[in-house]
C-alpha cells in the first residue's frame, strides 16, 4: 500500500522449537495474548511515526497519511483457517490488496493465488510462484489477458457463458476451466451474482459446448459475495455445485475441483467454516479437490491507517447554541477510503494524537465520558462525497495537526499513483506478532520498500548517482540476504555482509567509503540482495546511508528491513564464523577480518534474521564464508553500468546486445553468475589479471584442450571431418544451487522434501562424475590456472565423495530432465537392502506401472486406436492419440478428460485415473522407505562441503575463461598488457562491432599523463560516442581477464570507471536535461581521482550556449586537476581551443569528407587536432534536409557571426608560452620511458634521434611565432594600432598536438611504433637519454612569461609543477 514502509515485528515463523514450545503455547496463535501484543506493537509503530513529526519545521510531505500493518495477523488468520477449514486450500483475492509483503508472506505458507487480471498475474509470477497455483477467477477476461495467460502457463480460469468458451476455445484451448455458477448473494455487503455466474438451467448446455468444443471443463465454482453475512448461503451453493456436478458426468466430463469463491468475514468466519465443511462432506467425497478464495479475511483486521488533519471548521448553531467541528483530512474516498464507495465499509474513526497527548486505544477517562463534542469528517479534495464520518463524536477538541488513526483498513482500500493533497503515496508499517512461539521475540523494526514511482524527497538533495533511464538491470532472481552499517564521520566506514540463500555464498566487507556511499551503492548493486537489513535506529531519523539506498531501491530491486540494534553483535558474528565456516578456512577467515568490527556485526544480523526469520540455518562448516576488501576492484556506479550497456542493452531490455551478452558464452549457469559479478566489479590486481591471460592464452592456442572442455573433446581429425566426444563443461547443472540445497536444513520432514533430496543426490552423482573429464581435458596444462583447477579436480579429491555416493545410491543411477525419467530414477536411486520393504515396494510401483501400460494397449486394440500413452506431473499418466483418426467418429465415453491440442487429442479413462494414484502411492512410499539412507548420506556429503564448493568455483572459473576463448577464436581480440599507459592500436568497439553488418572501422587510442584529457570534436554522428565508449569496454574487458577488439592494446589499472553519455546517436534522440547532466557531473567530480577514467559525452547541451560553455570549460578544468584519464566528446569548438594549450590536455576529432558541398562522407577515423570543417550542421542540415531558403539564411547568419568572432581574437604570449611548457615536459615523459623500457642499442638510437628531429622542429616554430607575436606587441605599443589576428596563422600550420600516433614509420626490428614504449622493462643506452634530459632541464629553466592572461598562466604553471613533482 506504499511506496516504502517502517516495520515493526517479531517474525512469525523462527526456526527453532526447542524451548517453551508447547501445545499450550501453540493454541495462543489464535488466543488473547497475540491480539494484545500485535495492538501493542501498532500502537508503538503510530504513536513512534507522529511523535516524531514537528509540523512546524518537518518536510514537504512527512506528515503524509501513512499505513501500519500486522503481518503476525495475517499469519493468524491462515492458521485459524487451516484449523477450521482443512480440506480446502485457499488462493488468496489478490485484488483485494496487492500489497508485495502479504503476497510474500502468502506464497511463502503455501497459499495459491485468485487472480483477476494480467496485471495480478504477472506481479504474483514475479515472486516466483508456480503457475499451477494460480486461478484465473475472471469469468469476462481480455483476449491479450487470456493470451498472456497461455504464455506464462496459468491454465485454471472461470467461464461462466458461450462467448467465454469459444474465446477460450481460439485463444486456449489448453485450458482447464471452471464453471462459474449464480448464487444467492443477497446477504453480501458486494453482489456478484448480479454481474456473474451461469443459472442452473444454463450449465447444462455449457457443458455440452464446452464438450464440443473439445475443451478441458475440471471444475465448478462460485462466490456467495464479498463480506457475506449468512453461512446458510454456503450450503445452498455447495448442493448447487453438486449438481452441475452430476450434469457434467452426463455430458462426459469427470470433474475433480470445486471452487467455494470467497465471502469469509472474520467475525462468522468458523460459523461460516462449520457450515461449508459439514456441506462439503455432505456432497462431494474427499478425492474432490476443494480451493477458496478469500481476500478480506486475511488482511481487513491486519492494516490500520493514520491520517493528519490538515484544516477544520468550526460550525455553530445559534439555535441550539451548540458548536461542532468538520475535520479535514489528508486522505479520503479519492484515495485509501474508497472502501466506503466501493465496498460498503463504514471505517470508525480514532484518535492518535491530540495536541502533545497520544492516544491510541485510551480508554475515556470518568471526567471526560460527559463531553460529547461532534464532528464530520471529510477527505482533502472539493467533492462534496469525500465524507469519511458524517457523525462522530470526541471527548477532545481536536485541531489542525491533530492526528485520527482508523482500524480494519486492509481490504479493498484504493492504491493511487499519488495522494490527492499531497502528491504522494502514503507510507506502510508491517507489524508481525505472531505467538506461535513466544520465547523468540524478534520483534524489531523492519522497513520493506515497495516499488517507487520516481518520487524523491524534495527536503533532502539527494547525494546518489541519479537515475536517468530505465531503472532495472538484468539479474538472475535469487533469494540473497543482505546487512549494512556504517559508523559516522567525515569519511564513513560501512560494513556489509551478504548470504546468498540460493547458492550458499557469504561474502563479508568492510568499506572506506564517501559521503556519497558510491561504492557500498555498487557492492550492492553487484550482489543485487532481494532484502537489506539496516539497524532500525537509523530509520527515526534517517540516516544518509539509509536515505540513498532508499533511493536506489528500484535500481538494487530489494526491500529493506529494518532490526533491533541488539542482533548487530560482533561476538555473535565471529561465533558464526567459527561454527559455520569451512573448518580449514577459518582461521583464514578470523585473520582478514580481524578489526573490520561493522563487517562482522552485519554477519551476525544476517544470519539471526534467516535463523528466526526465514526458518533457515547451516549445519556445522558447510558455509562458504569469504572476505572481500575493499581494494580489490574497479568501482562502476550504476548509472555508468547502464549507459554503458554493461549488463543490459538500453533500447531492447532482453536483447543480448551488450557486453554481458557479448562475453556470455558460458555452457553452466555458475560461470554465467561470475562473468555477472567480474563485469560490474573487475579486478584490479595485475598478478591475478595475467593469469587469467595466460589461462585464456593457452586454450586459445591448443585447440585440442579448448575443443575438450568447451566443445568436446577432439579425438580425430583429417580433411574432411573431425570426430569429437561430448564435451566437459556441458555436462554440469547448476552445482551452486544443488549444493546449497544439501547444507540448508529442513524444518520439517515431508514426502516433497524427501523426493528434492533424492533428485539432489542424483544430481550431485552427475556433479561428482563430470568432474573426471575435466581433469583429463586439461592434461597438460601450462598455465598457473588451469594446473589448479586440474588439481583440484584430480580423483583425489572426488573418489571420498564418489565412495559415500556409490554405497547408497544404485551405479546406473542418472539425472533424467523428462519428469517420468526422473520418477523412475528417484524410485531406483537406492540400492535395494537399506530397508527390507523397499523392494516390495518397488514391485509395487513396477506393477502398476506396468498395469497401466497393459490397460492403453488393450483400449487401443479393442477400440482400433493408436493410442500413446504420456506423462506429465499434472496428470501422470495421458492417453494421446491422433485428431485425424476422429474425423469421421466419436470417440468412445469411455475416454474422459478429452481436450485437443492443435493436431492431437489427449485424455484418460477411469481405469487409468487409478492406476496414476496407485503408482503415485507406491512412489511415495519408496521415498519414504529410502529417506533414512538419503539423509544419512547427505549428513556424510556435507563434511565435503568445503572441497565440493571450490571444485565448483574451479568449474565456474573455468567456463568464464573458456567463454572468453570462443569469442577470441571466432574474433580477432589481442591479449593486452598492463602498464602505466594506455595505448591502443586498431581498437574496435566490441558491441557495435557484432551488430553491425559493414566492416567497423578501428581507431588509435594513445593517453597518458601528458595527454590524459582527449577533447574530441566532430561532426553530428561521426562516430564519437562510439569512440570513447569502446575505450571504457575495452577496459572493463581487459579488468576481467579477457582479450580486446584491437591489433594491440596496453592498460593501466583503473580503479573507478564513470560515463556520462547521451543514450542515443540518432537526431531525433531526446537528450537528458540540463539539471540531470549537472547531477551525474557534479557525482563524478566528488569521486574521481588519479586512479579513475571518464567519458563525458555532449556536456551543457542543455542550456544556453553562453553557460553551457561556461560551465563545461570550468568541469574540463576540474577533471584535468583530477589527473584522471579522461574522454571529453563536445560540440563547443570554443571548448577545444581554450583548453588546448592546457598541460594534460590534446584535440582530436573523427574525420569527415566534405569536399562535395552536397554531401557528407563520415570516416570514423580519429585525427589530431580539432575539427577543422566549419559549418558541419549546416551541411548535416543539407542532407536532411532543410528548405533551400532557410539553409541560406542560416549560412549567411553563420557567417557573420564568425567574422565577428575573428575580429576580437588576437595572439597571447602566454599562449606560446604553454606550448613550449607543454612541449619539454611531453618530452621528459617520453624519455622517461625510454629510460625505464627495454629498447637499446640501434633502435634506441634510432628511437631518440627519431624524437630529438621531432622535438627541435616543433621548438623551432614555437619560438618563431613567440618572435612573431612580440613584434605584433611592439607595434602595437609604439604606434596604438590594434594587433592582427594570429588565428589565420595558427590555423595555416599543422597543429603540433601532443598525441604520438601509433603508426610504423619509424624502422626498428622489434619495437617501431610508439605505443610499444610503455611495455618496455629497462634502458641500456643511458648516454643518449641523460643528455637530452639536460636539454629538457635547460628548457624547463626558460624566464617565466607575465601576461594579462592570468588564467592560463596560472594552469600552466601549476601542471608544470605536478608534472616536475612526479
Amino acid at each position: 500500500m506504499a511506496p516504502s514502509a517502517i516495520t515493526i515485528t517479531e517474525q512469525y515463523a523462527p526456526l527453532s522449537l526447542k524451548t517453551h514450545a508447547s501445545k499450550h503455547l501453540a493454541t495462543e496463535t489464535f488466543g488473547s495474548q497475540g491480539a494484545r501484543y500485535a495492538k501493542n506493537m501498532i500502537g508503538e509503530t503510530l504513536e513512534s511515526r507522529v511523535a516524531a513529526i514537528d509540523q512546524d519545521t518537518c518536510e514537504a510531505g512527512d506528515e503524509d497519511a501513512f499505513f501500519v500493518a500486522d503481518m503476525g495477523e495475517v499469519y493468524r488468520q491462515h492458521m485459524r483457517w487451516k484449523k477450521n477449514l482443512q480440506r480446502v486450500k485457499p488462493h488468496y483475492a489478490v485484488k483485494c490488496n496487492p500489497d508485495p509483503q502479504v503476497l510474500r508472506l502468502l506464497a511463502g505458507l503455501g497459499t495459491g493465488f485468485d487472480c483477476a487480471s494480467k496485471a495480478e498475474i504477472e506481479q504474483v509470477l514475479n515472486m516466483g510462484v508456480d503457475p499451477s497455483r494460480i486461478i484465473y477467477a475472471q469469468p469476462c477476461k481480455t483476449k491479450s489477458y487470456v493470451r498472456y495467460a497461455a504464455k506464462q502457463g496459468v491454465k485454471q480460469m472461470t467461464f461462466d457463458n458461450a462467448d467465454e468458451l469459444y474465446k477460450t476455445k481460439q485463444l486456449f484451448p489448453d485450458a482447464e476451466l471452471f464453471l462459474r455458477i449464480l448464487t444467492d448473494d443477497s446477504a453480501s455487503l458486494c453482489r456478484l451474482s448480479l454481474k456473474f455466474g451461469a443459472s442452473l438451467d444454463s450449465t447444462k448446455n455449457l457443458l455440452e459446448l464446452a464438450k464440443q468444443l473439445d475443451l478441458n471443463v475440471v471444475g465448478v465454482a462460485f462466490h456467495v459475495g464479498s463480506g457475506a453475512s449468512d453461512p446458510e448461503a454456503f450450503l445452498k451453493a455447495v448442493r448447487d455445485a453438486r449438481l452441475v456436478f452430476d450434469q457434467a458426468a452426463e455430458v462426459g466430463y469427470i470433474l475433480s475441483t470445486l471452487d467455494v469463491g470467497g465471502g469469509f468475514v472474520s467475525d462468522t468466519f468458523e460459523e461460516m467454516a462449520g457450515v461449508l465443511t459439514d456441506a462439503l462432506d455432505e456432497h462431494f467425497p474427499p478425492q474432490v479437490r476443494v480451493i477458496g478464495e478469500p481476500g478480506r479475511y486475511y488482511v481487513s483486521s491486519a492494516f490500520s491507517i493514520a491520517c493528519n488533519v490538515i484544516a477544520r471548521r468550526t460550525v455553530k448553531d445559534p439555535e441550539l447554541n451548540t458548536t461542532s467541528y468538520m475535520l479535514y483530512l489528508n486522505d479520503g474516498v479519492y484515495g485509501n477510503f474508497s472502501s466506503i464507495m466501493f465496498d460498503h465499509q463504514h471505517p470508525v474513526p480514532r484518535i492518535l494524537k491530540s495536541g502533545d497527548r497520544l492516544l491510541y486505544d485510551k480508554n475515556v477517562s470518568e471526567d471526560d465520558k460527559g463531553k460529547a463534542i461532534e464532528y464530520s469528517i471529510w477527505g482533502p479534495t472539493c467533492d462534496g462525497i469525500d465524507c469519511i464520518a458524517e457523525s462522530c463524536t470526541f471527548p477532545e477538541v481536536l485541531d489542525v495537526g491533530d492526528w485520527l488513526y482508523f482500524e480494519d483498513m486492509g481490504a479493498y482500500t484504493k492504491l493511487p499513483p499519488i495522494d490527492m493533497a499531497s502528491g504522494r503515496r502514503p507510507s506502510t508499517s508491517f507489524t508481525s506478532a505472531s505467538t506461535s512461539y513466544p520465547s523468540y521475540s524478534y520483534n524489531d523494526t523492519t522497513t520493506t520498500s515497495r516499488p517507487r514511482t520516481n518520487r524523491r524527497n524534495n527536503g533532502r538533495p539527494g547525494t546518489a548517482r541519479p537515475r536517468t533511464g530505465a531503472s532495472t538491470l538484468v539479474a538472475e532472481a535469487q533469494q540473497a540476504i543482505c546487512a549494512v552499517s556504517e559508523s559516522r564521520g567525515i569519511s564513513p566506514t560501512v560494513g556489509l555482509a551478504f548470504v546468498n540463500l540460493d547458492t550458499g555464498e557469504a561474502v563479508l566487507s568492510q568499506i572506506c567509503d564517501s559521503q556519497t556511499y558510491v561504492r557500498t551503492i555498487h557492492k550492492l548493486m553487484v550482489y543485487s540482495p532481494s532484502e537489506i537489513l539496516i539497524v532500525s535506529t537509523a530509520a527515526n531519523p534517517k540516516s544518509k546511508l539509509f536515505s540513498i539506498i532508499e533511493e536506489n531501491l528500484n535500481d538494487l530491486n530489494s526491500n529493506i528491513v529494518l532490526l533491533d540494534r541488539r542482533y548487530w553483535a560482533e561476538t555473535t558474528g565471529l561465533e558464526y564464523i567459527q561454527q559455520l565456516a569451512f573448518a580449514e578456512d577459518v582461521e583464514a577467515i578470523k585473520i582478514s577480518i580481524g578489526g573490520n568490527y561493522f563487517a562482522l556485526c552485519c554477519i551476525a544480523a544476517v544470519l539471526k534474521y534467516i535463523e528466526l526469520g526465514l526458518s533457515k540455518t547451516f549445519p556445522f562448516h558447510s558455509l562458504r564464508i569469504k572476505y572481500e576488501p575493499s581494494e580489490g576492484s574497479m568501482m562502476i556506479d550504476v548509472s555508468t553500468i547502464r549507459s554503458l550497456e554493461l549488463i543490459q542493452n538500453l533500447q531492447t531490455p532482453k536483447s543480448s546486445d551488450c557486453l554481458f551478452g557479448l562475453l556470455n558464452q558460458t555452457v553452466t549457469p555458475m560461470g554465467s553468475r561470475l562473468l555477472r559479478s567480474n563485469i560490474l566489479q573487475p579486478l584490479t590486481n595485475a598478478d591475478t589479471l595475467n593469469t587469467r591471460y595466460d589461462a585464456l592464452e593457452e586454450l586459445t592456442t591448443r585447440e585440442e584442450m579448448f575443443f575438450a572442455t568447451r566443445q568436446g573433446k577432439l579425438l580425430a581429425r583429417n580433411l574432411n571431418a573431425m570426430l569429437i566426444c561430448t564435451a566437459a563443461l556441458k555436462a554440469f547443472l547448476d552445482v551452486d544451487k544443488i549444493l546449497t540445497a544439501l547444507i540448508i536444513l529442513p524444518t520439517t520432514s515431508s514426502v516433497q522434501h524427501t523426493e528434492q533430496s533424492v533428485n539432489n543426490v542424483i544430481m550431485l552423482k552427475q556433479f561428482v562424475n563430470s568432474i573426471k573429464p575435466i581433469f583429463e581435458a586439461l592434461t597438460g596444462s601450462r598455465s598457473a590456472m588451469l594446473e589448479e583447477i586440474r588439481q583440484l579436480c584430480a580423483s583425489d579429491n572426488v573418489e571420498p565423495i564418489q565412495e559415500l555416493i556409490d554405497d547408497v545410491i544404485n551405479e546406473d543411477t542418472t539425472f533424467a530432465s523428462q519428469p517420468l525419467d526422473l520418477r523412475n530414477q528417484r524410485t531406483y536411486a537406492v540400492k535395494s537392502g537399506v530397508n527390507g520393504l523397499l523392494d516390495v515396494a518397488r514391485q509395487t510401483y513396477k506393477e502398476a506401472m506396468t498395469d497401466a501400460y497393459q490397460h492403453v494397449t488393450e483400449l487401443g486394440q479393442t477400440h482400433d486406436l493408436p493410442l500413446e500413452m504420456k506423462f506429465d506431473n499434472v496428470r501422470q499418466f495421458f492417453i494421446r492419440l491422433p485428431a485425424s483418426e476422429l474425423e469421421d467418429r466419436l470417440l468412445n465415453p469411455v475416454f474422459v478428460n478429452v481436450f485437443r491440442r492443435k493436431n492431437i487429442v489427449e485424455c484418460q479413462t477411469l481405469d487409468l485415473m487409478k492406476w496414476n494414484q496407485k503408482i503415485a502411492d507406491s512412489h511415495n512410499e519408496v521415498l519414504m522407505m529410502s529417506a533414512k539412507a538419503v539423509q544419512e548420506l547427505i549428513v556424510e556429503i556435507r563434511g565435503q562441503m568445503s572441497i565440493l564448493f571450490k571444485i565448483c568455483e574451479s568449474v565456474a572459473m573455468l567456463d568464464m575463461i573458456s567463454s572468453f576463448a570462443q569469442l577470441v577464436t571466432s574474433q580477432d581480440y589481442v591479449r593486452p598488457q598492463l602498464t602505466a599507459t594506455l595505448a591502443i592500436k586498431s581498437g574496435r568497439h566490441p558491441i557495435r562491432e557484432k551488430v553491425q553488418t559493414n566492416n567497423f572501422i578501428a581507431n588509435d587510442v594513445y593517453a597518458t599523463q601528458q595527454t590524459r584529457f582527449q577533447i574530441i570534436t566532430g561532426c553530428n554522428m561521426s562516430g564519437k560516442s562510439t569512440y570513447i565508449r569502446s575505450i571504457a569496454l575495452m577496459s572493463v574487458m581487459a579488468q576481467i581477464g579477457s582479450f580486446v577488439p584491437a591489433q594491440f592494446a596496453s592498460f593501466p589499472i583503473l580503479h573507478q570507471l564513470f560515463a556520462r553519455v547521451s543514450t542515443d546517436d540518432s537526431m531525433e534522440a531526446n537528450v537528458s536535461t540540463f539539471a540531470a547532466e549537472m547531477r551525474e557531473t557534479a557525482f563524478i567530480l566528488r569521486n574521481i581521482d588519479k586512479r579513475s577514467m571518464a567519458i563525458i559525452d555532449e556536456l551543457g547541451r542543455g542550456t544556453s550556449t553562453r553557460d553551457g560553455l561556461a560551465i563545461a570549460i570550468a568541469i574540463a578544468e576540474a577533471l584535468v586537476e583530477s589527473r584522471a584519464l579522461v574522454w571529453f566528446a563536445t560540440h563547443f569548438r570554443d571548448l577545444a581551443n581554450i583548453m588546448a594549450e592546457r598541460n594534460g590536455v590534446i584535440n582530436l576529432h573523427l574525420a569527415v569528407d566534405m569536399t562535395d558541398r552536397e554531401t557528407m562522407t563520415m570516416l570514423y577515423k580519429i585525427a589530431e587536432g580539432a575539427v577543422t570543417e566549419e559549418h558541419y550542421g549546416l551541411a548535416l542540415a543539407k542532407v536532411v534536409p532543410l528548405p533551400a531558403q532557410v539553409l541560406e539564411h542560416a549560412t549567411l547568419v553563420a557567417t557573420e557571426l564568425e567574422q565577428q568572432v575573428k575580429r576580437k581574437k588576437k595572439t597571447s604570449l602566454a599562449i606560446i608560452h604553454s606550448r613550449r611548457r607543454k612541449l619539454i615536459l611531453n618530452l621528459k615523459e617520453h624519455l622517461v620511458q625510454a629510460q625505464n623500457g627495454s629498447m637499446e642499442g640501434d633502435v634506441l638510437r634510432s628511437w631518440l634521434k627519431e624524437l630529438q628531429k621531432e622535438f627541435v622542429i616543433r621548438m623551432t616554430a614555437i619560438d618563431s611565432e613567440a618572435r612573431e607575436a612580440e613584434s605584433e606587441s611592439v607595434d602595437v605599443t609604439d604606434e596604438g594600432s590594434t594587433a592582427d589576428d594570429a588565428e589565420a596563422r595558427e590555423q595555416s600550420r599543422a597543429r603540433e598536438g601532443t598525441v604520438i600516433s601509433i603508426s610504423d614509420d619509424v624502422a626498428s626490428e622489434s619495437a617501431s611504433d610508439r605505443t610499444q614504449t610503455p611495455q618496455i622493462e629497462s634502458s641500456k643506452s643511458s648516454r643518449e637519454v641523460t643528455r637530452l634530459k639536460q636539454e629538457n632541464q635547460r628548457m624547463q629553466n626558460l624566464p617565466m612569461m607575465t601576461t594579462q592572461d592570468s588564467h592560463m598562466e596560472h594552469s600552466t604553471m601549476q601542471d608544470s609543477v605536478e608534472d616536475s613533482d612526479e
